[in-house]
Formats: structure tokens, C-alpha cells, sequence
């Protein structure tokens, strides 16, 4: 998936993944995640490094997030990230 963007992406551009808190749920935090170029980043996105890949969060998630983990995992029914987050969600 990332190496398809990348494809499409502008070639002066790096591509970052972009993670927000955008609510929460009766089983914890709902989160956005895109894929976005350098070019696309907000002027309060929190940049981290992360192996081998630019992460942004989003400045009002970033206290939420601290000590999470993200995953990508492939299984039989496809592919996609998943959460580990030990903050209680908001309000939680």
C-alpha cells in the first residue's frame, strides 16, 4: 500500500503516515490514519521518526498516544493497522 502511493506521490515529496484520535468508542480511541506527502503536513503535526518511516500525529492527539504501538498486519482477510494504546480513552 505504501509503495503505491509512493508511486503516485510527487517525487520531491516524501510520503509520512498521518495518525489523529478523531473520537472515541465504547472500546476506546477511533483513530485516522493517511498517508500523506511532506508537502500535506499541518503546521502543528509532531513528526517522529520510527524505523524506517516519518510518522506525523496530530498535535491534540500526541498526549493521547504516548506509550501506544502500531502494527500493520497481514491476515487471510486482508491487511491493516492495528492499536495497542494504554491511555484510557477521554473522558474514560
Amino acid at each position: 500500500m505504501l509503495d503505491q502511493f509512493a508511486e503516485q506521490a510527487d517525487e520531491s515529496s516524501e510520503v509520512l503516515l498521518r495518525v489523529e484520535i478523531v473520537g472515541r468508542g465504547p472500546n476506546g480511541f477511533q483513530y485516522d490514519l493517511q498517508f500523506v506527502s511532506s508537502d500535506d503536513r499541518k503546521d502543528d503535526d509532531v513528526e517522529l521518526e520510527l524505523e524506517e518511516m516519518r510518522v506525523l500525529v496530530a498535535a491534540r492527539s500526541v498526549q493521547y498516544l504516548e506509550g501506544a504501538t502500531i502494527d500493520y498486519k497481514e491476515t487471510l482477510m486482508g491487511g491493516g493497522f492495528s492499536f495497542e494504546n494504554p491511555q484510557p480513552p477521554l473522558g474514560g
